[in-house]
């Protein structure tokens, strides 16, 4: 999840025809315009201001959000691609949008040092790894994760990053999407796509409701057939689990290739989906269960 997969994820972006129209107005430019010399900022500002012709909105802004990645704007690139997840939710461009943003999103909560996710902590003496992740509102394993640690073992002096999980999820069984959202204002209250999970399947009881609100109830690790808690040397190696307060609905990976589902009512999602749900969700996390679909 660093730059090179972003790099990938460019590259299929799927917006390989509107390039191709982008290089018909820089060929004619250069040939209407002569002039022999202009810097990248300047081109980049002439692409935007001419609409391509024949081209959606929400491929426009594609086209320029891969301009943006690929001159190494990652902030101008994440409102492009937020424009297209908001007033173009629908389109194919949408869903490589959220493809795409949820993987830059993901780079920068793991990536090395201090950025908007990421505050800096000096360990003070009589600090506990448990009160350090109350206090921030994050978990021990993504403390782990973040800091590269082996050990919940901390010092007098020690730098730490820590990531705050405030997150809201919304399961939409209608797209069959699990979708994490971070609030960035409360008044008014809007939220942030952060990053959007296929569910591959689902298994729950009858329900009368349309909407199911509840909350993120625990998170563990199962090794054959036994829990193990997040604070074990062993959890890293698990198997996640993560359980909803709501009749003890689950969220899971699914099985290997040939083997039935596990007991239990819940969602079940790719197995490194699970693993970055795992380190991305805290208890009390919300939850939005829309259900617009049959149960399967």
């Amino acid at each position: 999840m660093r730059f090179s997969t972003i790099c990938k994820g460019v590259a299929a972006f799927g917006v390989l025809a509107v390039m191709a129209a982008t290089a018909f107005l820089v060929q004619r430019f250069q040939l209407e315009m002569a002039v022999p010399e202009r810097n990248n900022q300047e081109m980049l500002l002439y692409l935007e201001a001419n609409k391509l012709p024949d081209v959606e909105p929400g491929d426009r802004a594609s086209q320029r959000a891969a301009e943006l990645i690929a001159t190494g704007d990652f902030e101008q690139a994440k409102e492009k691609l937020h424009f297209i997840i908001n007033f173009s939710p629908g389109s194919p461009a949408a869903k490589d949008a959220r493809r795409i943003l949820g993987e830059i999103y993901l780079d920068e909560i793991f990536a090395p040092g201090e950025n908007d996710w990421k505050v800096k902590h000096v360990v003070k003496r009589g600090e506990f790894p448990l009160n350090l992740a109350k206090k921030y509102e994050t978990t021990l394993d993504c403390m782990m994760v973040v800091n590269n640690l082996q050990r919940l073992e901390i010092h007098p002096g020690d730098e730490l990053f820590m990531v705050a999980l405030n997150f809201n999820m919304r399961i939409d069984l209608k797209r069959k999407a699990l979708t994490l959202r971070r609030t960035i204002s409360e008044n008014p209250r809007r939220e942030e796509f952060v990053k959007e999970y296929p569910i591959e399947r689902f298994r729950l009881p009858s329900q009368s409701k349309v909407v199911i609100q509840t909350k993120v109830k625990d998170k563990k690790g199962m090794v054959g057939t036994r829990s193990v808690s997040t604070s074990t040397e062993a959890y890293r190696e698990s198997q996640k689990v993560i359980w909803l307060e709501n009749q003890g609905w689950q969220i899971r990976a699914m099985p290997d290739e040939g083997d039935e589902l596990p007991e239990g009512n819940g969602f079940f999602l790719a197995r490194p989906d699970v693993e970055e749900l795992a380190l991305l969700l805290r208890v009390g996390n919300q939850i939005e269960i829309m259900m617009d679909k049959d149960e399967e």
